[in-house]
Formats: structure tokens, C-alpha cells, sequence
């Protein structure tokens, strides 16, 4: 599964309860696997299945709840770490 990262400018956080609102935001949309919020730089990453939801819609889920969300940078997620597939003899 393909992943995108989308970086975010978000407006109105003035303390350490308003990042956990907005980064509950964006974890209660269908398809997102991370979110972190930085109070000091005002801005959010987060890491979801573009099959499963948009940056239009995360920035929704942030305004929903009373708070400034504007699409600053998107970004294909890296892979995991690669699975091993061969055995190795020990």
C-alpha cells in the first residue's frame, strides 16, 4: 500500500492541549496511519492511504474543530523497511 505524507501550516494552537485536538483530528480520518503536530512551528505531518481519504479532507477534520489547516507540501510516504526473503543459515 502507497502512502503519502502531507505537511500542513495549522493556525490557532496556543497550547499543548490544542495540538492534541488537532492531531486527534486527523487520526479520526479514515486512512491516516500518523500524525504529528508541532505547537512552536505550527505545522502537522501526516502519513495516509490517498485510496482511503485526501489533504482536502484532513484539512476539514482540523477546521471542524475550530482550528486554521492550509496544504503546505505533499510528499510520497518511504516505504517500510524492505521484508527479508531469503534465509540466512545460522
Amino acid at each position: 500500500m502507497s502512502q503519502q505524507t502531507a505537511t500542513f501550516d495549522i493556525g490557532g494552537m496556543t497550547c499543548a492541549s490544542c495540538v492534541n485536538v488537532v492531531e486527534k483530528s486527523f487520526k479520526r480520518v479514515k486512512g491516516v496511519a500518523a500524525a504529528q503536530v508541532n505547537l512552536a512551528a505550527e505545522s502537522a505531518r501526516v502519513t495516509f492511504d490517498p485510496e482511503a481519504t485526501d489533504p482536502a479532507a484532513l484539512a476539514t477534520a482540523v477546521q471542524r474543530a475550530g482550528y486554521q489547516a492550509e496544504l503546505l507540501d505533499l510528499q510520497e510516504a518511504p516505504d517500510a523497511e524492505p521484508a527479508v526473503t531469503e534465509a540466512v543459515p545460522v
